[in-house]
């Protein structure tokens, strides 16, 4: 559980009531600069807005440092319950900031190292991400209230009915729920990270399949239909399938619906190019588009607009690996131009 361990933030009241010194101490073991800065933004409204006096001490004891926060009600303010009631509440805001925005990453890579510590250190921050990632798709949580909101009500409700409270103690066993949707979130982010290390190692197969064999077909062109499907076709716009197995190859203008089937069918015909048409990134069609541009990296072109995907103008895109090859190429074509010799037949320059 979150918190076990190390413990975070003591808070107590002194002299409570309505008129006096009262004193919130803050005792913390690390990070005291980011507390106390962060608790003299909190209060600096309150004490402005009543005219009080807010002193901020810190006080080593051993392992910990202890902020306390000073400030002194006059007793003939009818404000002052007000005043310190105002005061707790920004207090307990900054602790609630301090909670949901500078201990939440530890907390996060805490549960992983106590889960899933079989994975590296490198892993274990892509999994942060990824558990990061997830906190802030899903801000509501599970309730649909932000997590902060659930700290913040926690922490008024008890600092309104306690004279102390224990921040490492309050973490754990009053924001159960709390530190539940961290474990959730860090549960998903290592499905999602071990998804994406198998998906890696699936392109990286695909990738040598392709490198290792012969090319089929000169120019395969992909073109984006409705509902997630693709069509394939050959230079001269004529339906493929001709050569292909037969659960790989569609039948005669008929599209390919499935992202395996068509990943297939590029992996088998080999093409030397494969050129996108279409909106090929929009919707169900994204992913697939990613795995075709990862595998056949440089042989990839986007068409900007032609007749096969209904736009203006026939202007070849090129993808971020394909540009990359052009630039190595464009640097071996003024080599040879320096050294006198022309380009090969049927070769341009860019």
């Amino acid at each position: 559980m979150c918190g076990r361990g190390r413990p975070y933030t003591i808070v107590t009241r002194r002299c409570l009531g309505v008129s006096g010194m009262e004193t919130i101490a803050i005792g913390v073991s690390e990070g005291v600069e980011d507390v106390r800065e962060r608790l003299a933004q909190a209060v600096a409204g309150p004490s402005a807005r009543y005219g009080l006096t807010v002193a901020v001490d810190v006080v080593e004891r051993g392992r910990w440092r202890f902020l306390g926060c000073r400030f002194e009600l006059r007793r003939d303010d009818p404000r002052a319950a007000e005043a310190a009631a105002a005061l707790r509440q920004s207090i307990a805001g900054a602790l609630t900031d301090v909670i949901c925005r500078q201990w939440e990453p530890r907390l996060l890579r805490r549960l992983i190292r106590a889960h899933y510590d079989y994975f590296g250190p490198d892993e274990q921050e892509r999994i942060l991400g990824y558990a990061q990632a997830h906190l802030r798709r899903e801000g509501g949580g599970r309730t649909g209230m932000p997590r902060a909101t659930k700290v913040l009500a926690r922490l008024q409700e008890y600092l309104d009915r306690h004279n102390s409270v224990i921040m490492d103690g309050f973490v754990t066993f009053r924001l159960k729920d709390y530190v539940e949707e961290l474990e959730d979130a860090v549960d998903r982010a290592v499905d999602d990270y071990i998804l994406e290390r198998e998906y890696e190692e699936f392109v990286r197969l695909l990738r040598h399949f392709v490198e290792a064999q012969e090319p089929r077909v000169d120019t395969v062109h992909v073109v984006a239909r409705e509902r997630g499907a693709f069509g394939l076709l050959d230079e001269r716009g004529g339906a493929l399938g001709h050569g292909l197995p037969p659960e790989l190859a569609p039948g005669d203008g008929e599209d390919v619906e499935y992202e395996d089937v068509l990943i297939s069918a590029l992996i088998t015909m080999a093409p030397r190019r494969v050129v996108l048409h279409g909106e090929v990134d929009a919707g169900d069609r994204r992913h697939a588009v990613e795995t075709i541009e990862r595998v056949f990296e440089t042989r990839v072109r986007r068409c900007g607009g032609c007749e096969r995907c209904g736009a203006v103008g026939a202007v070849g895109a090129a993808t971020p690996a394909s540009r990359a090859a052009d630039a190595a190429a464009g640097v071996a074509a003024g080599a040879a131009a320096d050294s006198g010799a022309g380009p090969a037949a049927g070769e341009t320059r860019r």
